[in-house]
């Protein structure tokens, strides 16, 4: 699990020792703190909406540090009964990893194509089914087709 934080409308009363590690705050610190201090001001509205809804899908905002460093961040409460009360619970997972990730594999994707759209041969690429989902220039130039006439055609 990431940090999880049980609030009452944003007043934090209850924390885990992820939440400690991934914000560098000790759980003193953490207990009364305004939840929405652990979230970039450019996202807080966006948090504070989905609190006062009780929206319960994970939604990504950036994460603030003690140390006042950022971080992306995904969110996701739930309304639970808590001690004679309905409170939310809160987790707030580090995405770091997940976004270097999705940067590498679109540098990728880009690296890819150029390379496919340079080359002096016409490419095409099918699926399993033969069904053409990717063309390069060369191949259009070729064809003497748009490559909306090309793609989705079987091979």
């Amino acid at each position: 699990f990431g940090g999880i934080a049980i609030h009452d409308r944003g007043v934090i009363i209850e924390a885990n020792q992820g939440l400690t590690a991934m914000t560098g705050f000790s759980y003193d610190q953490l207990i009364g703190m305004d939840g929405l201090l652990l979230i970039a001001p450019t996202h807080r509205h966006l948090a504070l909406q989905h609190i006062e809804s009780g929206y319960e899908e994970p939604y990504e905002a950036v994460g603030i540090r003690n140390d006042k460093s950022t971080f992306p961040l995904e969110i996701q409460g739930k309304q639970i009964p808590y001690k004679g009360k309905v409170l939310r619970v809160t987790e707030f997972r580090d995405i770091t990893q997940r976004k270097e990730y999705e940067r590498t594999i679109t540098d990728t994707e880009v690296k890819y194509k150029q390379i496919i759209d340079f080359a002096v041969d016409g490419f095409a690429i099918g699926n399993k089914e033969g069904v053409i989902i990717e063309v390069n220039n060369r191949l259009i130039e070729i064809s003497g087709k748009r490559r909306d006439q090309v793609l989705g055609k079987h091979l």
